[in-house]
Formats: structure tokens, C-alpha cells, sequence
């Protein structure tokens, strides 16, 4: 029967030659004899659809096949991170293990007490994956948020963030149920929400690069889009403009002609005159 054992591990090295996602973890009750260069490689417990990688000098949980056998398989899981305020780089061994019994530190604040910190973290019912900085995917009841920005950092302190009502830019699918169905009209409906919105076809490559390996479009790339691309219009713009054109199409004159003469009622006048403009709104799509 195998005797597994649990520590914890400061990573000193993440790049696998073989790219499995192993990692180099000195544990400090077992590895006092050898170097940073021959630490045995940990194998991550996450599955591969799952990428989460663990920064040089953050903790790991670190699980033994068989305890106290510095030659048995080891596993990670990490990085170990107390509280929120410290995802984005925890490399104190003693903060990353705070709230464990035993821990030479105490707790720092609960940041959710902030009245500015509301709205950037997941309640405790939701289930979510949080990036290291400003950008997560939340999941609630009937409610899917993929949200970028939603925090304002502090870029020499990143433990200090607040929430951001100015800027983000976040897509918020919602579903319906019930008597709220009633009172809305719909069952479900998406809200894309950002500075600028920008809709690219894959059929537009041959203008803009939309392929970039690392960024898939790069920013100089969005700002080139943002400035030559077509503007979309406002429908309702759109229409109370050709109301204002096709009154005057019909009631114009040509005092110089025929006395004042109206124009012909011929086909296309009266193809103008019965056009339904209100089919021209989409009822599903709007934007400001």
C-alpha cells in the first residue's frame, strides 16, 4: 500500500524541457543536499485542460507516492495562495501559508470588507476562474460573466485594486425564468460591453491581420481597425432621416417646370412612399 505525504515547496524552476508542466519544488524537510538544478521534477495533478502555472518562488503543495522517499514520484498542486489581494505574485513562503494552522503570520484583511473592492470578486455560491490580475469568468445562477479590467490596480502594489466602473470590458450572458420572463419580454439575452466594439470577419484577413501567435490581434492592429473600419449606424437615426427625405421627395416642387408641378407617382414613388421603415430596426440587436 503506498504512503503518501503532503508539504509545501518554493518553485525554482517552471520550464519542463519536455513540456509536460512539471516543475522544480525545493522542499525544505527533504531537498537540503541538492541543487536547484537537480530537484526532481513535479508532475502537475490539474489535468491538461486545465493551465494554471505557478511563478518562480511561489509555494506548492507538493504530494509524495511515497513519504519520505526523496526518489518517489512527486506531484503539485499550486501555487498556494492565502487570500485574493495576493494572486498576482505570492513569493513569501510565510503570506502563501497563512491561514494553516502554524503559520508564522497571521491573516490579512478580508478585502471584501472595501466598499471599493465590491463587484470584483466572485461571491462565495458562484463558481469562477480567477486570472492573476483584472480579468476572470464568473458563473451564477441563470448568469455567465467573461469580464476583462474589472479592477483598478495599484502597479507598484497590486495587492491594492478597487473596482472599475469607467472602464471595462465585460460580456454578460443572462437567462430568464419564471414571471421575470413576463415582466422582460425574453428569455435570454447577452450584453457586450467595452469602449469600442469591434466585429471582424474572417473574411476581412486579406485587410486585417486577426492570425497574430501571440496576441491574435495585436493592439496596433485594433487601433488601425478602430480608425479605418466602417461605423456602424443607428437605426433609428437612420430611419428619422429617411422619413425627413421621403417627405421631401414627395412634396417637392419644380416652380420653374410645369407650374409647380409635384413629382410623378411612377412605381418607384410609390415604392418609396410604401416602404416599411420599421422593418429596417432588428428587434434583437441593439447598440448606443
Amino acid at each position: 500500500m503506498e504512503n503518501y505525504g503532503i508539504s509545501f515547496g518554493i518553485v525554482k524552476n517552471v520550464q519542463d524541457p519536455s513540456n509536460a508542466g512539471r516543475i522544480q519544488v525545493r522542499v525544505p524537510s527533504s531537498d537540503l543536499k541538492v541543487t536547484d538544478d537537480n530537484l526532481p521534477w513535479a508532475f502537475p495533478l490539474l489535468p491538461k485542460m486545465i493551465h494554471i502555472q505557478p511563478k518562480v518562488g511561489e509555494t506548492v503543495m507538493i504530494i509524495t507516492r511515497v513519504f519520505e522517499n526523496e526518489h518517489s514520484d512527486r506531484f503539485f498542486i499550486g501555487p498556494v495562495i492565502a487570500q485574493p489581494q495576493f494572486m498576482y505574485n505570492e513569493t513569501d513562503e510565510n503570506s502563501a501559508l497563512r491561514a494553516l494552522y502554524g503559520s508564522r503570520i497571521g491573516l490579512a484583511e478580508n478585502v471584501e470588507q472595501r466598499s471599493e473592492v465590491k463587484g470584483t470578486l466572485p461571491e462565495y455560491d458562484d463558481v469562477a476562474i480567477l486570472g492573476r490580475k483584472d480579468s476572470d469568468i464568473i458563473l451564477k445562477d441563470n448568469d455567465l460573466r467573461i469580464r476583462c479590467g474589472v479592477k483598478k490596480t495599484n502597479d507598484l502594489d497590486k495587492t491594492e485594486f478597487a473596482f472599475n466602473n469607467v472602464h471595462p470590458a465585460f460580456i454578460k450572458l443572462k437567462h430568464i425564468e419564471g414571471d421575470e420572463v413576463v415582466k422582460s419580454g425574453y428569455e435570454s439575452v447577452i450584453n457586450v460591453v467595452a469602449d469600442k466594439i469591434n466585429l471582424i470577419g474572417t473574411d476581412s484577413r486579406d485587410k486585417y491581420s486577426t492570425d497574430d501567435r501571440d496576441e491574435l490581434i495585436s493592439d496596433e492592429e485594433v487601433d488601425r481597425f478602430i480608425k479605418e473600419a466602417h461605423q456602424v449606424p443607428f437605426g433609428d437615426r437612420l430611419i428619422e432621416f429617411l422619413r425627413i427625405f421621403i417627405t421631401a421627395f414627395q412634396s417637392h416642387t419644380h416652380p420653374w417646370v410645369g407650374r409647380g408641378m409635384t413629382p410623378c407617382k411612377d412605381i418607384t414613388y410609390k415604392a418609396l412612399a410604401d416602404y416599411n421603415l420599421e422593418s429596417i430596426l432588428s428587434t434583437t440587436i441593439r447598440i448606443n
